[in-house]
């Protein structure tokens, strides 16, 4: 598998985790378990996802040392 489609399917992967995490927030303050208003629910998601994404971004390099090794 070349390089390219592992980030590939690693930024696939990353691409679900933030849209799992906004499911199971929304579907947590539907079913009361947390409690938020919409907005401040909107900001924690983007706060998260936010959080994901830079994660990816700061370990992709090791994604690609391992892959050339």
């Amino acid at each position: 598998m070349k390089k390219s489609e592992v980030m590939g399917a690693v930024a696939e992967l990353i691409d679900f985790v933030k849209q799992q995490i906004r499911i199971d927030l929304s579907e947590a303050l539907s079913q009361g378990r947390i409690e938020l208003s919409k907005d401040e629910l909107k900001k924690v998601c983007h706060y998260a996802e936010s959080s994901v994404t830079t994660s990816f971004i700061k370990a992709s390099s090791q994604i690609e040392n391992a892959i050339e090794k």
